[in-house]
């Protein structure tokens, strides 16, 4: 691409793509949700692919569970409802939705007439609210419980154009014993099995085709095997697993519980570990800006299961902004350096109350 915005992106990328390095040079150990970031990492910066690993985001398969029973929000009419939930304040979830509906839902109403399509996410745009002019479109805005949404429609769909990492909204949907179509962008962080396990399209004919199947067929079996995935490889006991033998920091030490470890990454869209001598426990976590104060209020959570257990801890924080540009790498910005703490600085249970409480406020 060429132009002015191309241009900034691409000095953007180079900028941070130094920042990093040097912030993954300090650091003994270097993880990403996915593997196929690990190893984009591992390639732009060499001097540290031995330290570089995947931890992927997982998903609370008991809570995402359609054995549950839910309300159906669609007053019986689900078996003809794709869906798709996520956040719609999030640039890439509009795009996709706005797409999906101009190019993909008319090709499969032209098939069956009752079609519908349901975005269901918080914080909608005007250009996404008015999709619901559209014929079939509901747009509901923030809901209590996503999971009756899911649990009713006919098939979930996630058509991301601009798509990293692990896409929770396939793996929720995939809990709820759901078929999922999704764009191989969605599905490229994901170990899934395609076609057993979910379904790719590429365009807007390969999507209307697969969800005229979908709408018109049995898909009882593809939905029974996307929850078995999700069971077998993206519980947060099977994801965090691998962060074990990180945050063991001392040979007699317990291992924080899966549910500090969650709150670490929930969040993040990658932290950096090291482990410094004796008992302290550094960390440094980028967010997306729209979550950052989230991401720090969930590190701050997961710094305080350590304290609790006696461990030393230094944090420091550092925001991130997800590119508008399918081409383009996230940007760096401001340092968040808890205030009083130096970079060594060994921070026990007696002084953690009052920086955790700052960090929450950030």
């Amino acid at each position: 691409r060429t132009g002015p915005v191309a241009a900034f992106y691409r000095r953007e990328a180079g900028r941070l793509l130094a920042f990093e390095r040097r912030a993954a040079a300090q650091f003994d150990a270097t993880v990403l949700v996915s593997e196929q970031e690990a190893e984009l990492f591992r390639r732009r910066a060499p001097e540290v692919a031995g330290r570089v690993s995947a931890v992927s985001n997982g998903v609370d398969a008991a809570h995402f569970d359609p054995a549950a029973g839910f309300a159906d929000p669609y007053d019986g009419r689900g078996a003809r409802v794709m869906v798709f939930a996520g956040a719609m304040d999030y640039w890439p979830n509009a795009h996709a939705v706005e797409w999906f509906a101009a190019e993909v839902l008319p090709k499969v109403q032209a098939v069956i007439p009752d079609a519908a399509f349901c975005i269901v996410g918080r914080d909608p745009g005007r250009a996404v609210r008015q999709l619901a002019n559209c014929p079939g479109v509901t747009v509901t805005g923030t809901v209590p419980d996503v999971r009756p949404y899911l649990a009713h429609a006919a098939v979930a769909v996630a058509p991301l154009h601009v798509a990293r990492g692990v896409q929770n909204k396939v793996l929720e949907a995939m809990a709820m014993a759901r078929p999922v179509v999704a764009s191989p962008q969605a599905l490229e962080g994901l170990s899934v099995k395609v076609p057993d396990e979910a379904l790719s399209a590429a365009d807007a004919r390969q999507f209307s085709a697969r969800l005229v199947a979908c709408l018109t067929g049995d898909m009882t079996a593809l939905g029974a095997s996307a929850r078995r995935a999700v069971l077998r490889e993206y519980t947060w006991d099977a994801c965090l697993a691998g962060l074990d033998a990180l945050l063991q920091v001392s040979p007699g030490a317990r291992a924080p519980s899966a549910e500090s470890k969650r709150s670490l990454i929930s969040r993040s869209s990658a932290i950096a570990l090291f482990l410094a001598d004796g008992d302290e426990l550094l960390l440094a976590a980028t967010g997306h800006q729209q979550e950052g104060r989230a991401a720090r209020g969930h590190l701050a959570q997961g710094a305080a299961g350590l304290l609790g257990r006696g461990h030393g801890l230094s944090v420091h924080l550092q925001d991130d902004v997800a590119a508008q540009d399918a081409g383009a790498e996230r940007r760096a910005g401001a340092d968040h350096q808890l205030p009083a703490l130096a970079r060594d600085d060994r921070l026990g249970p007696e002084r953690a109350a009052e920086p955790l409480a700052l960090l929450e406020r950030e």
